[in-house]
């Protein structure tokens, strides 16, 4: 089995976070994933509505906003597998 690594910025992203993480949950096949969702002090709900459909994946809340360097950065810091991705969280995994 493969391992990977995800870390995802959210920033009121809405609906595009959920459905990024739907998507990766889908079309992860043998891969055993680790999802790190840092969220940038969103004022929407995406990042109630994602802890609430996906509790077993990681959650980093900041404070302040942090950037998108730094927020990456964050999520890489807590990564543990050989493979990792960067991924937008407007992005489907198909």
């Amino acid at each position: 089995m493969n391992n990977l690594s995800v870390v995802i910025l959210n920033y009121n992203s809405g609906i595009f976070l959920l459905r990024c993480l739907e998507s990766l949950e889908k079309h992860s096949n043998d891969l055993k994933l680790d999802v790190w969702v840092v969220d940038n002090t969103s004022k929407d709900e995406s990042i109630e509505l994602a802890q609430k459909k996906f509790p077993k994946l990681n959650y980093i809340l900041e404070k302040e906003n942090q950037g998108f360097a730094r927020g990456n950065n964050l999520g890489l810091k807590k990564v543990k597998n050989e493979l990792g991705d960067l991924a937008d969280k407007n992005v489907l995994r198909l």
